[in-house]
């Protein structure tokens, strides 16, 4: 009896691994599947040559090469020109996009400082990768640079300096750097509402700062943060519940919110069975000795008592 059931316990044991290896295969085979449709298609021959001139024209104007940032900015002109408007970018969008390929030209025949034209070349090129990589584009990184620029100037509000409002608004500097270099591709994705209200909004919170150094009242202030912020979120398509967690520290937890039910169930299954098996197995031997005695194994020979 006893022989059996230990039989009756590996066969058990060896069918639960061949499930829950097939089950594992399948999800590989699964999570393959999904992140194939999930890919965006390849990017055109025109937005990958748009892509190809940016990278040069930021290369060139990152080195100061004025020359060669002209010569880079007037192909780039007429890749776009000739391109038209495309369906991966929002009209506003494109529409940016031409005007900071212009702004650049002019800054480059002036003879502005290189800061200008190379700001303009930053914007240009996150702009373009958009087109290239829509579904993963650059710019979006740039939500915990501002993050992080945020947190900053609360600190520096927070501070027991002299003037912590010109603390506050140095870094709000840095943030308004920031939101200005991602502003052309934000416009190719986000509403257009969206994108001014950050700039808005960032405006709006430089206006407080400045109150507060004449005594206006410091509640301003912390409502001002709070509404950059949001508007933040709002442009990284973020609700406030969301990007509040995000913000938490990272623990080693599947927050995605998929919740492989099939898996799950099979593997309640397959355990509530072997559960039952072994109380079956588990009375049959109780009823047995219970019936015929608990049998006593004989003493050794020689055993010292």
């Amino acid at each position: 009896m006893r022989t059996s059931s230990l039989w009756l316990l590996i066969g058990l044991g060896a069918m639960l691994v061949a499930v829950a290896g097939c089950g594992n295969k399948n999800s590989d085979a699964g999570e393959r599947a999904t992140t194939a449709a999930a890919l965006p298609d390849k990017p055109s021959a025109a937005a990958a040559g748009i892509g190809e001139l940016s990278e040069r024209l930021y290369t060139a104007a990152n080195e100061g090469n004025r020359q060669l940032a002209f010569a880079w900015i007037e192909r780039l002109s007429d890749a776009v020109r000739s391109t038209g408007t495309q369906t991966r970018a929002l009209p506003a969008g494109w529409k940016a996009l031409e005007g900071s390929i212009a702004e650049a030209r002019t800054a480059i025949q002036n003879g502005s400082p290189k800061a200008e034209w190379y700001r303009q070349a930053s914007r240009i090129k996150l702009a373009s990768d958009q087109l290239i990589n829509p579904g993963a584009p650059l710019w979006l990184q740039y939500e915990e640079v501002l993050a992080d620029d945020w947190d900053r100037m609360r600190k520096a509000w927070a501070s027991q300096t002299a003037d912590p409002a010109a603390a506050a608004l140095l870094q709000l500097k840095a943030y308004s750097d920031h939101a200005d270099r991602i502003e052309v591709a934000a416009l190719m994705q986000r509403p257009e509402e969206q994108v001014k209200e950050l700039r808005l909004r960032i405006d709006y919170t430089g206006k407080m700062l400045n109150a507060a150094k004449s005594g206006a009242d410091h509640r301003t202030v912390e409502a001002a943060f709070n509404s950059l912020r949001e508007a933040a979120n709002r442009l990284f398509g973020r609700a406030p519940a969301e990007a509040a967690m995000e913000r938490l520290p990272k623990v080693a937890i599947d927050i995605s919110g998929r919740e492989p039910v099939g898996e799950q169930l099979a593997v309640l299954f397959i355990s509530a069975f072997v559960m039952g098996v072994l109380a079956f197995a588990g009375w049959r031997i109780y009823a047995y000795e219970k019936r015929r005695g608990m049998p006593v194994p004989p003493a050794k020979s020689g055993r010292p008592r």
